[in-house]
């Protein structure tokens, strides 16, 4: 039998009132006489240990050996606006957990919502990974939204035959492993639109790296145009809020599989468009999970593929260097998807704005398709 910890860092996106004091409130109740407003102004200047939100215990059997794992969630108190615009003090906080997870000697800490982006998550594996393995989840996360939103793409339309696919948020790391799995599966009849910043400039090396991958046409476009143009889009950018999207843009029909957190695609677009379909990407369902004392909406035995990254590389028995940080490969991203199978984990069924997207509901929208 092995026992393995691992940490994950948790932030709230930008949380409507009351949230906040609900969340912490149900960790310690002796805080409920208390204002949202204190309580924040608590979490601010509170040591680590004392953000611990919750955990997620599972027991794995892996390569003939008993693992059990402990995954403790400890929350960075700043919004997803505010990591945006103070990275320095984003950093700060980071930095207190990573030191508190290396004193309970866990092996792996996870960065999880807005602590996932690019500066942040390489300079905490630049200063720590020789200390803990570091990771952003980012690579099962592209997998299993890749997975997901393929296959029902694959449902609903049946074929992805000279489908167009729009990857909105390419130039980060999520974007950039969907699209290098969505090279290798779609051909010459498949165009593939990367949206990104700078007017598309930053897309120039992933444009070139993917010519080369694929038969399918890589064009750089805007936001506008590639949504116009393509049957299933994926949005990944690392917005701090919702990406400002005319529900009008969409295709009938269109698969949009919202990979962000916070999320690129406000509830208002879906209710605009009931022809369309939008999914949660990156959920997986794990029934090796003996308890869960974290809730973030979901039901029991779920978790977000970032989530899930950093427990697998815990059970796998990773203690140093940095994973999912930097550009990563497709067979990692297999390998990664690989060893979550053999864990016991698997996509959770269809899911919309963290509730269950059911057969009836499909049906629904797939009868006010325009075809």
């Amino acid at each position: 039998m092995r026992d393995v910890t691992a940490v994950f860092t948790v932030n709230p996106e930008n949380p409507e009132p009351g949230y906040i004091k609900t969340k912490t409130v149900r960790k310690y109740p002796v805080l409920e006489p208390l204002s949202e407003e204190t309580i924040w102004k608590l979490l601010k200047i509170s040591p680590a240990f004392l953000r611990r939100m919750g955990r997620i215990e599972a027991a794995v059997s892996f390569r003939g050996n008993d693992v059990n794992l402990n995954l403790i969630y400890v929350a960075v108190p700043m919004t997803a606006l505010e990591i945006k615009s103070e990275p320095d003090k984003a950093f700060h906080y980071l930095t207190q957990v990573t030191k508190y997870a290396c004193s309970i000697d866990a092996s792996v800490i996870g960065l999880g919502g807005a602590t996932a982006t690019g500066q942040l998550s390489k300079k905490l594996a630049d200063k720590y990974s020789h200390r803990i393995a570091v990771t952003s989840g980012n690579g099962l996360t592209g997998y299993m939204a890749f997975q997901g939103g393929l296959s029902f793409a694959k449902e609903v339309c049946k074929t992805v035959e000279g489908i167009s696919v729009a990857i909105i948020g390419a130039g980060g790391m999520t974007g950039s492993n969907i699209a290098g799995l969505l090279a290798q599966e779609l051909g010459p009849n498949n165009t593939i639109y990367l949206v990104g910043r700078l007017g598309g400039t930053d897309l120039k090396p992933l444009q070139a790296k993917l010519a080369v991958q694929t038969n399918a046409q890589v064009v750089i476009t805007d936001i506008q145009n590639s949504i116009e143009l393509s049957s299933v889009v994926f949005t990944v950018s690392s917005s701090a809020e919702a990406l400002e999207i005319n529900p009008h843009w969409f295709k009938s029909g269109a698969v949009v599989v919202d990979v962000a957190r916070p999320r690129d695609i406000a509830q208002t677009v879906a209710a605009a468009r009931n022809d369309i379909y939008v999914l949660d990407g990156g959920v997986i369902e794990w029934e090796n999970i003996t308890n869960q004392t974290f809730d973030f909406d979901f039901p029991p035995k779920h978790l977000f593929a970032c989530m899930a990254e950093t427990a697998v590389l815990a059970i796998e028995g990773r203690r140093y260097g940095s994973f999912s940080i930097e550009d990563v490969s497709c067979a990692y991203l297999k390998k990664i998807g690989s060893l979550s199978v053999a864990m016991g984990m698997k996509p959770s069924g269809w899911r919309a704005f963290e509730k269950p997207l059911t057969q009836e509901k499909i049906q629904e929208i797939t009868k006010n398709v325009r075809r």
